[in-house]
């Protein structure tokens, strides 16, 4: 089985991190608590809670500017699942996931690796993942946001798309979207046996 998953909210907690930049780079903690006491409400929960865009912006550009960012992340529990999947010989598992900054690629198979998967196929796509995934034929594919989901919808007609449940995509959560609660649920839908 051919199976796609993005990384951040499926496998790496990027919340948390993310909160905590925001807070160094500007000072002030607008959070109410940090993962995973409060989720993130809206997919733009830092201006939610009160940071100005510029601000947001800044933070952006200093990950950008260093991509260790993303090697520094707290792996989720759907981890677990990815790695005994990997190790199944009949399966084919690609990362797809859009990290922006020079090296972002390198540093999320870094971190893959470390979290127990051999030789991780990373794929980063700033353009939609639909597009990668009609093309890698994906039997799979599984991403916390609903945009990413919708593209592969419609161009890649055979990949079965799940969406993680999160508060920021309750909107999504209907009839159109396979919605799960983790990848263990993915895993459970698939028929996929992990043991």
């Amino acid at each position: 089985m051919k199976i796609g998953l993005d990384v951040d909210g499926v496998l790496a907690c990027f919340f948390k991190a993310y909160e905590t930049l925001i807070v160094k780079i500007t000072g002030v903690d607008r959070f109410p608590a940090q993962y995973p006491i409060v989720l993130p409400p809206c997919w733009n929960w830092p201006q939610y809670y009160g940071y100005s865009n510029e601000e947001i912006q800044q933070v952006w550009q200093i990950i950008e500017a260093n991509p260790e960012f993303w090697g520094m992340l707290e792996p989720l529990s759907g981890m677990e699942e990815a790695v005994r999947l990997s190790l199944r010989p009949k399966n084919d598992l690609y990362f797809i996931t859009d990290r922006p900054g020079l090296g972002a690629k390198e540093i999320t198979a870094r971190w893959l690796q470390t979290q127990g998967i051999g030789w991780p196929s990373v794929l980063i796509s700033s353009k939609g993942k639909g597009v990668i995934c009609a093309a890698l034929n994906l039997d799979v594919y599984v991403d916390d946001k609903a945009e990413n989901i919708l593209g592969v919808q419609a161009q890649s007609l055979l990949t079965r798309a799940y969406l993680i449940s999160y508060p920021y995509n309750e909107w999504a959560q209907n009839d159109i979207f396979r919605v799960v609660g983790s990848l263990e649920d993915v895993f459970r839908r698939e028929s996929l046996n992990l043991l």
